[in-house]
């Protein structure tokens, strides 16, 4: 195990401030065909989740807030935050031009240094593809405890230290390293799974491959029950295919069947997560 320093995490703060890395994450999974995964996910997991109309919803890491106008066009009234102001400014022209406004409101804010809203302040709290980003990932993992409302809803999309992608990942990121050719500054292996901390454009970056057990216990023991886990996007590989769309189109049509029918999340990069907040 790897040392973490102050410096480290100073760095990734600054990467994820910075509009590379988001404008480089929106290319890559804000495409058509993603969309369309996305739109069956919402719908399985909102319905899963038995909200009534009007149900209030964080979406922190909202990015541009695509997954904000989601939930609001199923009803729910939304706040839609992030931690980089260009992301906040995105979000809100993107959200002004669906005209959701009116039931979307933007703001920034830190889920790692702490949330500005009272405790129990929403019915669902979504937190997709965030906390694998963040260093003090406990701190942020009870932020988004104590602000969901007794009996909410806290819903995580997360990658999947089992995952086939993962595993590809890590067996190529050995040979590099005993090769010299790694890019990553350090790996390292903690109780939350393996993390990469590697050189962006804008900065470093950490992307955490997750252990779902040790996800699962943190929630449990802070008063969470695990309402279902399932696969997301079984492999993000068809980001390598860019110039073969017969390719692309092929591994996507594989993500919704296995999303849609396999369903089973032990092999898959992508893992949903819903707790139920009950203390």
């Amino acid at each position: 195990m790897t040392t973490t320093t102050e410096s480290d995490r100073r760095s990734v703060r600054e990467t994820l401030q910075d509009p590379t890395i988001h404008e480089l994450w929106e290319k890559t999974y804000r495409t058509s065909q993603c969309e369309r995964f996305y739109e069956k996910v919402f719908d399985r997991i909102l319905a899963a989740g038995g909200l009534t109309t009007d149900a209030n919803a964080l979406d922190i890491g909202c990015g541009i807030g695509q997954h904000s106008i989601r939930m609001a066009t199923r009803g729910l009234k939304v706040v839609a935050a992030d931690f980089s102001d260009n992301r906040v400014a995105s979000a809100q022209h993107n959200i002004a031009a669906y005209g959701l406004a009116d039931r979307i409101a933007v703001c920034k804010e830190d889920l790692e240094q702490g949330l500005s809203f009272s405790p129990e302040s929403f019915d669902l709290v979504l937190c997709w593809g965030v906390i694998m980003h963040i260093p003090d990932n406990e701190r942020a993992m009870s932020e988004l405890v104590r602000v969901a409302r007794v009996g909410g809803k806290i819903i995580l999309y997360e990658a999947n230290l089992l995952g086939l992608d993962a595993l590809t990942t890590a067996v190529v990121a050995i040979l590099k390293a005993a090769l010299g050719q790694s890019k990553a500054k350090k790996i390292v292996i903690n109780r939350y799974g393996l993390e990469y901390w590697v050189r962006a454009e804008s900065g470093d970056l950490l992307v955490r491959h997750t252990r779902a057990a040790s996800l699962q216990q943190f929630f449990s023991a802070h008063g969470c029950r695990l309402e279902f886990r399932t696969a997301g996007q079984f492999t993000e590989q068809f980001s390598r295919f860019a110039r073969f769309p017969a390719a692309q189109s092929l591994i996507h049509w594989f993500n919704s069947a296995w999303f849609s029918v396999a369903r089973v999340p032990y092999f898959a990069h992508g893992n949903l997560f819903m707790f139920r907040r009950i203390a």
